[in-house]
């Protein structure tokens, strides 16, 4: 009884400590992210992303959430959402996050934990084949971009059951391997939020430890070259999505795409192809005879993202994102590989009822991607107007 009472006093005091520190960044943090705007929505990186309330507070009803991995921050693509929106400045944008090594688990959770705030019910989930490989994801990447607090806010979702949050901690704790931390957390978690034994002072450290992250996300946010900073050049116009001329913005695609890929034959951009490709371009031909998409554990992953998104009342679309066929032919990737993945992803659409972008017909599409697996100059373009379409369904657009 001793003992408990002096956790219970060192968890108050402890408390007090945190509130008043939280207090602190509350202003600045508000006036950053007020400051900020709509731009969050384009500044992707993992401090922002172990954020949900700041994604939350740009996620109106005119804002639609995709979610991806390293094909989602902005290079130099004219046809790139963050440039098309004029950075925010419209009555239509997309709240990009994920950066690499995120994948469908994760993607799981982030729409689990922000599913209370999306106004319009809608989200996006932009495949990658590379995901769907025999080995999945290294636990050390993945607990590199783990967020302890989307999951707090994953498994404070009521409208999640305890099954699909068992399911979801059993998967971390998988892809955790032998990291012990990220184990422990995600197994505190479970116990208070997936469990009909609730342990008062296992809930109560956990509170504790979820405020304490809370102001270190904050923290990091403030941190100078996270966010955007102030700037005095005039705004751009503003921008009304309906009036955005996809024609014309394909055609300038092409030429910034044919521009930028004038020394190789593979559509790659000429800076990637002579960094990665060139120096081992002999060793590279056929060197994926025996590779495949068609066996992975990330198809299951997968599914338990729909899932969570069927239990939180979010519609999906589904986005089926080509392989670069003329680099993938050169490797000797098995075509008939490549087109049983496409096919894959087509019938976990169909199984779980959700809307499909079906670029997948696209491999020998040039400028489509700009190397061998990131979204080019063209690929940017389809989405941006297959992502606007799924927006207005149903929208009174």
């Amino acid at each position: 009884m001793k003992k408990i009472m002096a956790f219970l006093l060192a968890s108050v005091l402890f408390v007090v400590v945190i509130v008043t520190a939280k207090q602190n960044y509350a202003v600045r943090y508000k006036a950053k992210i007020t400051e900020v705007g709509k731009s969050l929505c384009y500044a992707i990186s993992v401090e922002r992303n172990n954020a949900p309330q700041a994604i939350a507070s740009a996620l109106d009803k005119d804002t639609i959430l995709l979610l991806g991995s390293s094909e989602l921050p902005y290079y130099n693509e004219e046809s790139h959402p963050k440039i098309v929106t004029h950075n925010g400045n419209s009555d239509f944008n997309i709240m990009e996050l994920g950066v690499g090594y995120n994948q469908s688990l994760m993607h799981a959770i982030n729409a689990g934990g922000l599913a209370p705030f999306i106004e319009n019910e809608k989200v996006v989930l932009n495949l990658s084949p590379q995901w769907f490989t025999e080995f999945h994801i290294d636990p050390a990447a993945f607990a590199s971009r783990f967020s302890d607090r989307m999951l707090d806010a994953f498994m404070k979702n009521k409208d999640i059951s305890q099954e699909t949050k068992k399911k979801v901690a059993e998967r971390c704790g998988q892809l955790f391997g032998s990291n012990q931390m990220g184990s422990k957390l995600v197994q505190d978690c479970e116990k208070v939020y997936a469990s009909d034994r609730i342990n008062p002072l296992k809930s109560i450290a956990l509170k504790i430890s979820s405020l304490k992250s809370e102001i270190q996300s904050q923290k990091e946010l403030l941190r100078p070259g996270i966010l955007p900073e102030n700037t005095e050049e005039p705004e751009a116009p503003f921008v009304k999505f309906s009036e955005v001329d996809f024609e014309k913005l394909m055609k300038e695609a092409e030429a910034q795409g044919k521009a930028q890929c004038a020394n190789n034959d593979f559509y790659i951009y000429d800076d990637y192809y002579n960094q990665y490709i060139k120096p081992v371009l002999a060793e590279q031909k056929n060197s994926a005879s025996d590779f495949s998409y068609c066996d992975s554990p990330e198809y299951g992953d997968l599914k338990l993202f729909l899932e969570v998104c069927e239990e939180t009342g979010l519609e999906v679309m589904l986005i089926n994102i080509p392989v670069n066929g003329y680099w993938y032919d050169y490797t000797g990737f098995p075509k008939a590989d490549r087109q049983q993945y496409y096919q894959n992803i087509r019938d976990i659409a169909a199984e779980y009822d959700v809307t499909l972008l079906d670029l997948s017909d696209h491999e020998y599409t040039p400028y489509f991607l700009k190397d061998v697996m990131h979204l080019g100059w063209k690929g940017w373009v389809y989405l941006d107007e297959g992502i606007y379409e799924f927006y207005k369904k149903d929208n009174g657009k």
